[in-house]
Formats: C-alpha cells, structure tokens, sequence
C-alpha cells in the first residue's frame, strides 16, 4: 500500500511498481503459453518490459544518491522491496538476496542513526517487512540476520509494554514488533549452533529455554487478546492474528527440534501442536475469500514456511498429506517460498506406499479446502 502511495508522486517507485506488474503478466503468459504449447513470445515481452522498467528504476535513483532529498532513503527501500518481490517471482534467487542485503544495511544504517536522535523513525510496515525478510534469508543460509536487534531487551521485556494493549486499543502491528525480534533471536540462535555442531553448552541450553519460554507467553498473550472485553476484533485483525500466533508455534517448533549432542529430536512429541498450527493454516484460508484472488508474490509473513516444516517433521502420514494439501491450495508464493514448488518437492519425495494416507488426507481435507476457494 505504501509503494501505491508513494508511487504516484515518485518516479523510480512508480517504474519499480510496473516493473513487478510487468512480471506478474509475464509470469501468467507463460502459464498460459505451457497449457497451449505456444512460442514463448508474449511472456518474453513482459519480461523483457519488466526489465526497461527496473533500469528506468535505478536510473533515477542513481541521479539523487547526491542529493539531500529526505524522501531518498524511502525511495530506496520500497524499490528494494519491489526489486526483491520481482526477482523472487522469476525465481532469480541470487539477485532477489542481492537487493535484499542492500536494503538491509541501508536500514541497518538508518537504525544507527535513528538510535543515536539523528534521523526520525520509518514506517513500521517498512521496517517490519525488512526484518522478516532479514530472518527468512537466514533459512536460505545467506548472511544475517543483518539489522540490529537487542536481543536482550526482547528476551527479558514486558510483553505488555505495547503501548493501547491493557486498554484494547491495540494494532497488529503493535503486537507484531513483538513478534520479529522473537523471531530473529531464533532465527540467530540456530545458525549459531549450526556452525558449533549443535554443542549443548550450559549457555546455549539457558538462551534456548528462554527463547522458547517467551514465544510460549506470546501465545498466551495473543489468545487472551482475543478475549478483550468491549473489543470485536474485525476479520483482518482475527487473521493477523492467527498468522502471528502460527508464527510463534512453528519458531517454537524450530528450537525444539535442534538436534543436541546428549538427544535428537522426537518428532512425534510434536503431533499435538502440528495439530494446531495445520487448524491454525486452515482457518486463516478460510477467512480468505478466495485463494486465486491473492496476489502473485507476498513478503510478508503466511503459511507457506509453516505448513512446509509440518510435512518435512510430522510422523504423522495424515498430517504430511494435509500440510502438502494445504500447500497445494496456495497459489502464491510468500517471499523466497513457493507454494507450489514446495508441495511438487514433498510430494515427488514421499513413499509409494503413502498413497492411501494421501487418500484419506484429500477426503478430510477436501471440503475445507473447496470452501476456502469458493467463499
């Protein structure tokens, strides 16, 4: 919404935003030529339109990196974003983490000065955008999380410190800046292990607990949100909601399934709360009127990482086809995940013999699905 905005008084976010638009055509024209087996002409000249556009794009952006334009810093980011969005929809990875770092340490920078009273905070939803990215390129083994986070401070704050929480005039966004340093004080915490061989040192032991002990009061914290006298919550906040708590279930999930030099993971500890977060997923696509409505490409958080985690660790054979259900129904992609890609992988990996549990999965699962599509 803020590039839509901006966009219609600034250049380059206006040649950025119709560079992604022309990639989204493109991407639907190619879908179209594999069905009719037809040259790849039209989609060719959306992509190479996409391409004009991102260099109109950047033109302009290098002809103000002198100037003193308080908007440049802005300017730059959405581009980024934009970029990053255009990049993940071709599945040009290496570029997409290429204008994400960039835009990373110049928010990294902003930060710096925003802390030391020398520049005037962001937009949240910008920022809150970079920091999820920052931590799903981490899943991707690229470098971060980049931005500066107090780790310490989220670890050991009041969570209802949130400004209008206690008097119900709370936002999701509010409730969200809670959530992203939680996620990047995980997100930190695995790589680091990954890189010491998993070592169960009395330290890490002690920042794991924590970890896991607050992301267990988040989720009290937001289903008691739920139960504010005097607040209705409308059907935007119920699913931004339910995204955030299915979050925290699956970066819980996340740190209890490291593997530990004294036990490795016992996956089928975690049925009960796979259960939850599979009808957590459901619910938030039945609130959707309809799947095929949404846009090619989000960066913002969803149910895609989730639902892949729960297939790639359940023992559970009903609830792997269930994830990989739901996967399929998604027709999007949430950043560096694609829905379909990711439900193709699953699928092409599991047993033959796991074909009546597929089965009796579509049977469950069918209806839910086919009303998430029609509603």
């Amino acid at each position: 919404m803020l590039s839509l905005q901006i966009g219609h008084a600034d250049p380059a976010v206006c040649h950025a935003s119709i560079a992604l638009s022309a990639v989204h055509s493109g991407v639907q024209a190619r879908k179209r030529e594999s069905l009719l087996h037809q040259a790849k002409s039209e989609s060719g000249r959306w992509q190479q339109f996409a391409f004009e556009q991102m260099g109109r794009a950047f033109q302009l952006l290098r002809r103000r990196h002198a100037s003193q334009d308080p908007q440049y810093t802005v300017t730059v980011l959405l581009c980024c974003l934009l970029f990053v969005a255009a990049e993940f929809t071709l599945g040009h990875y290496d570029n997409a983490f290429r204008h994400l770092r960039s835009g990373l340490r110049i928010l990294r920078d902003q930060q710096i000065r925003v802390a030391s009273g020398v520049k005037t905070p962001l937009e949240p939803s910008l920022t809150q955008t970079f920091a999820h990215l920052d931590n799903q390129a981490g899943c991707f083994g690229s470098e971060g999380p980049i931005l500066v986070i107090d780790d310490d401070a989220t670890l050991y704050s009041d969570l209802h410190s949130c400004s209008n929480v206690e008097n119900g005039r709370w936002t999701v966004s509010e409730v969200r800046q809670i959530m992203e340093p939680l996620a990047s004080a995980v997100v930190r915490f695995c790589r680091r292990q990954a890189r010491t061989g998993y070592h169960e040192s009395e330290s890490a032991v002690s920042e794991q607990a924590c970890i896991i002990h607050r992301l267990s009061l988040f989720l009290l914290f937001t289903t008691n949100l739920n139960k504010q006298p005097g607040r209705v919550l409308t059907a935007k906040e119920n699913r931004g909601l339910k995204l955030l708590q299915l979050e925290a279930h699956a970066l819980r999930n996340a740190l209890l399934s490291l593997p530990v030099m004294t036990r490795q993971p016992q996956f089928h500890e975690f049925t009960d709360d796979f259960e939850i977060m599979l009808a957590l997923a459901t619910e938030i696509q039945q609130s959707e009127r309809d799947p095929q409505d949404l846009p090619q490409i989000s960066l913002d958080i969803g149910v895609i990482p989730p639902l892949y985690a729960i297939a790639k660790r359940t023992v559970d054979s009903e609830q792997r086809w269930r994830a990989i259900r739901l996967l399929q129904s998604y027709p999007h992609q949430e950043g560096p995940w694609s829905a379909s890609l990711l439900s193709r992988a699953l699928t092409k990996s599991m047993p033959a013999k796991s074909s009546f549990a597929a089965k009796s999965a579509e049977d469950a699962t069918g209806t839910v699905v086919a009303v998430g599509v029609r509603d």
